[in-house]
């Protein structure tokens, strides 16, 4: 597996050229086709431009003059920069929703589903971007609150398909999760290794990468594996 080459966050045109983003489109009104890219354009020079210069030092008329478009487009599409930034917000959450929203990743015995689980969530929760939007909050979240909140506001949504597993597992009796809720949120803790990865990127290599994950494994395992005298009981009910 290939490193993964931290973002260059200094300027919001390289770190587009580093992604590869779709150029800039001609003037003229997009026709239904070019709409998605054009979001997609504006929401990651958004981005760019947030790490760029921060939160405070970001404006609407610098994210949309470097978008290539009027800065009335950008209020009229999110309202205003409080709003764009939420929407920032969810975009790279919502990458990390999609390694996880897969029907096919729930099926199989609670270890195999745990290790794809915690393997997805540890990718996600520590792609650069994701990463750079977290530095992003925690930089900014004391003079602007709503940004910390706008990304916390988003943790039911991301962690909803391990919610319903652990839920699932719990009341099947193959897992003993008490809150899982609480047990989603600890997961994703460990699998993303907590602030450690906001100073230090992880190690991407094959090796590194499955040490890790199977390490989180063992321990959620014996941390929430069905006693034994429970088993018993419920096999004798169902007798």
């Amino acid at each position: 597996m290939q490193g993964r080459p931290p973002l260059d966050t200094s300027s919001p045109k390289r770190a587009a050229q580093q992604r590869g983003r779709i150029p800039r489109r001609a003037p003229g009104r997009p026709a239904q086709t070019e709409v998605a890219g054009l979001r997609e354009l504006y929401l990651q020079t958004a981005l760019d431009t947030f790490l760029a210069h921060g939160y405070a030092g970001a404006s609407m008329e610098q994210i949309a003059r470097a978008a290539g478009a009027g800065k009335v487009t950008f209020y009229r599409q999110f309202g205003s920069k409080a709003q764009l930034f939420r929407v920032v917000a969810l975009h790279a959450i919502a990458k990390v929703r999609r390694k996880l929203n897969e029907p096919s990743l729930l099926d199989g015995t609670p270890e195999h589903v745990l290790r794809e689980l915690v393997g997805r969530l540890h990718d996600g929760l520590t792609d650069p971007e994701y990463l750079a939007v977290l530095k992003l909050v925690i930089a900014e979240t004391g003079r602007f609150p709503e940004l910390g909140e706008a990304l916390l506001s988003h943790d039911q949504y991301t962690f909803e398909p391990v919610v319903a597993f652990l839920a699932r597992a719990s009341a099947e009796g193959t897992l003993a999760v008490p809150d899982p809720y609480a047990g989603a949120m600890q997961l994703a803790a460990l699998a993303s290794g907590g602030g450690r990865f906001l100073i230090k990127p992880p190690k991407t290599d094959r090796r590194s990468r499955s040490r890790w994950i199977e390490a989180v494994l063992r321990f959620v395992m014996a941390a929430w594996q069905v006693a034994p005298s429970a088993v018993r009981e419920r096999r004798r009910q169902r007798l």
